[in-house]
């Protein structure tokens, strides 16, 4: 993959779904304050609640039936009843990532940059990072993943 043979990615599509996909931060703790209801269920206040957000940036019920592929264009062609906090990676409201934008826009730039100098490409033996990742704090490929890189000639 390089600039040069994939001119029509749109970058923000790709970095969103990459993030939407496989977020780097699996999820998150939060403490309820206060007694609530959710789903039916009450929640006493001091509950310890984990947010998945690796588990609801592919619920169908937000993403539709294709929820678990990688597909850039879903971020051009998001449906009017698409709610914007299904997008869990950042987490939501004030207890949202305050770099989120930071983060959005430098993996654009070093995407971009990456792509302008070098060619990547999968080897053959590499294992799906899909079927072999590691939940810690950061998720990762429990392998690693090796890449083919060739710097393009000017």
């Amino acid at each position: 993959m390089s600039i040069s043979n994939h001119s029509w990615l749109n970058f923000s599509c790709v970095c969103r779904e990459s993030l939407r996909y496989i977020p780097p931060i699996p999820l998150t703790v939060r403490e309820t304050r206060a007694d609530d209801v959710l789903v039916g269920y009450h929640i006493p206040a001091g509950t310890v609640v984990y947010v998945v957000a690796n588990a609801i940036n592919r619920l169908p019920a937000y993403w539709g039936d294709t929820a678990g592929e990688f597909n850039p264009d879903r971020w051009d062609n998001l449906p009017s009843e698409w709610i914007p906090s299904a997008f869990m990676t950042f987490s939501q409201g004030s207890r949202g990532c305050i770099g989120r934008k930071f983060s959005e826009t430098e993996m654009k730039v070093v995407l971009c940059s990456l792509l302008s100098m070098y060619e990547f490409g999968r080897d053959d033996w590499t294992a799906d990072p899909e079927t072999s990742k590691m939940c810690r704090v950061v998720l990762r490929p429990k392998y690693g993943i090796t890449l083919k890189i060739s710097a393009i000639e000017k």
